[in-house]
Formats: structure tokens, sequence, C-alpha cells
């Protein structure tokens, strides 16, 4: 994880060096909170998928966060089920 996180950071810091960004200003902090953000959905998006109304997708989900275990998992039949998870 920690690598996918200094690649998002190194990424960004070439992007600023190639527009001169100055670290202090203005537009280097939007530009980085953007790009991160950016990164961040992206990454999102391929772990889980992008589509809100797919079952796989809350199924990844709730088993990431292990808020259930292989055995819960299976019984995670409807995205209503899914979003009942606590």
């Amino acid at each position: 994880m920690s690598t996918d996180v200094e690649s998002i950071v190194d990424g960004f810091r070439r992007l600023a060096l190639a527009q001169g960004l100055s670290k202090k200003s203005k537009t280097y902090k939007n530009t980085r909170a953007a790009y991160l953000e950016q990164a961040v959905l992206e990454g999102f998006s391929s772990v889980f998928g992008s589509g809100v109304e797919k079952l796989q997708a809350w199924q990844n989900l709730c088993w990431t966060v292990r808020a259930v275990d292989d055995e819960s998992a299976a019984n995670l039949t409807s995205i209503k089920k899914c979003k009942a998870v606590r």
C-alpha cells in the first residue's frame, strides 16, 4: 500500500516540477489536492468498480474493510444487505 501512495506522491512531484509550481503557492496546493483526489478515485474504482449499482463492488468493499468474513460474505446477496452491514 505504501508503494502506491509513494508512487502517487512521486507522480505529483514530477508534475509540479514540470509545471514549475512553488510549494508555497496556492496553485501548488490546489493542483496537489486535485491530483490526489483523482488518484484516490481512480484507485478506488480500480479495486471496487465505479458502479454503485454493482453488487460485486459492494461485496468487495465489505470484505476489504473486514466488515464481513468469508463465511458471512456469502450471505451478501443484495446491495441492500451490503449497505446494512455494520
